[in-house]
């Protein structure tokens, strides 16, 4: 057995997030431009925060 393989961070019982497909979401539901298909342009604003935060609350 690995190492660490008992001490992973999504088996301790906190939330542990993950995601796949921000970048599709934001660009074909939401029609956002993200230059390079990159997602972390959107904190340079609290505009972009808070549709980041929307994301993930849902």
């Amino acid at each position: 057995m690995g190492r660490y393989r008992a001490a992973l961070p999504q088996l301790d019982g906190d939330v542990f997030l993950t995601d796949g497909g921000i970048e599709t979401t934001l660009v074909f539901h939401d029609g956002r431009e993200l230059p390079g298909f990159a997602v972390f342009p959107l904190l340079e604003d609290e505009a972009g925060r808070e549709r980041l935060r929307r994301y993930f609350d849902t």
